[in-house]
């Protein structure tokens, strides 16, 4: 498509022998594919409270050491995150906003530790995390601070399992929403699906805990809708947006546009069906709807955004709100991604090079994998873009002869 001016994805960063590749970067100056914050006061459904919610929200997209990417500060949504708490509410004492270098490791933790101290039992405490992410042999996760130092993150980075660990002590007298735009984010919920005691506690995040995340704001997008009471959030047509709504939509939003898998859980008495907004009436009953837009011989993945006899307004996933366009009935299709059943003997693309894989699960056309020959720690979850059916010959010429190393190409990074 490259008629159109669409963005291009910056590869990752990788941060040494003992941290997976964990670059975060927003998707500068183009719209996502949920439609703007609206500007109007939202009306606050049963469930969320601003007045009763703290938030700690970080943000960096700079860091202090030069081995850490940075990325354009212009159209963060962080920023646009906090807009929407004061919105719904939420009082400007009761909201930390740590950007870039404000965001140490002493830092963070200070504001966390100040805002579950302050939290009242009928409160909600919304922690936001926007950056790298790192997770390192042993398997543990880490959000990575400004002042975090590049093969070391197990020593300076903020331990998502410590915040878990927080929000489940008996001292922490409220309920817990954590959300987190960055690589391995997944950690967050795996860790507290584990637990069986504390506090309400519930996650969304942009990742499984095992895979890295997108270079786009598109999960941040997700939260923004919710908060927002967008429409396309409401799977039920019920006039709310509740945890599970947004839950179940920021996966499948994800899993369209990105390729990739989010998580979210409710635990220890938080409800699925907590309502965190109202819900605003759809711009047509199809609006939001995933399918495939033909333009020029070459079919795109598209949202509806409109509706109008005999066509539709369709958004294309990745471009620019320039290329916005009203398409009849001949030039859409019914979004269907290539799937492989469980069992299935498959090729999988890494680094340039094919190798052969047996399918452990599919989800939305994801793809869970096990490199044959190899040991289960290289299992991961691939895009359907990196799958091919596998030919005999192909699988005769592509089998690893050393069965106690990794893939060739040394340890895996995207």
């Amino acid at each position: 498509m490259n008629h159109r001016d669409g963005f291009t994805r910056r590869a990752l960063l990788a941060l040494g022998a003992a941290v997976g590749s964990a670059p975060w970067i927003l998707r500068a100056r183009e719209a996502s594919a949920i439609r703007a914050v609206a500007p109007a006061p939202l009306t606050v459904a049963r469930g969320f409270d601003g007045a009763k919610t703290r938030a700690v929200v970080v943000g960096i997209l700079q860091w202090q050491d030069p081995r850490f990417r940075g990325f354009p500060l212009e159209g963060r949504r962080d920023a646009v995150l906090v807009e929407t708490l004061r919105r719904r509410g939420v009082p400007e004492r009761n909201i930390a906003f740590l950007r870039d270098r404000e965001a140490t490791k002493g830092a963070i933790e200070r504001s966390v530790a100040a805002a579950l101290a302050a939290t009242a039992a009928d409160e909600m405490l919304l922690v936001y995390y926007a950056g790298h992410g790192a997770r390192v042999d042993d398997g543990q996760a880490f959000f990575v601070p400004y002042d975090a130092a590049s093969g070391r993150v197990q020593d300076g980075g903020w331990s998502m399992k410590a915040l878990v660990d927080s929000v489940t002590a008996p001292t922490f007298r409220g309920r817990a929403l954590l959300a987190a735009d960055c690589c391995y984010s997944g950690a967050l919920t795996r860790e507290v699906e584990a637990r069986t005691a504390g506090r309400p506690i519930a996650t969304l995040t942009s990742s499984m805990a095992s895979v890295v995340s997108t270079g786009n704001w598109t999960f941040t997008e997700c939260l923004l809708a919710g908060l927002d009471g967008a429409g396309v959030c409401d799977a039920t047509r019920d006039g709310r947006v509740t945890l599970e709504d947004l839950g179940r939509f920021t996966d499948a939003q994800m899993a369209f546009a990105e390729e990739q898998l989010a998580t979210w859980t409710a635990r220890n008495g938080w409800s699925p069906s907590w309502v965190l907004a109202s819900a605003r009436a759809r711009a047509c009953a199809r609006e939001g709807e995933h399918i495939e837009g033909l333009y020029r011989g070459q079919w795109y993945r598209a949202q509806i955004e409109g509706e109008r006899p005999g066509a539709v307004r369709v958004h294309y996933i990745g471009y620019t709100r320039d290329w916005d366009e009203w398409v009849g009935a001949d030039r859409c299709r019914a979004f269907s991604p290539q799937t492989f059943q469980a069992g299935s003997q498959i090729d999988v693309e890494w680094n340039g090079s094919w190798y052969p894989a047996t399918v452990l699960e599919q989800r939305r056309g994801i793809h869970h994998i096990h490199y044959d020959g190899y040991t289960d720690v290289w299992n991961e979850w691939v895009a359907s873009r990196r799958c091919r059916a596998r030919s005999a010959s192909r699988a005769a010429a592509a089998r690893p002869t050393d069965n106690s190393a990794q893939p060739r190409g040394g340890r895996r990074r995207r």
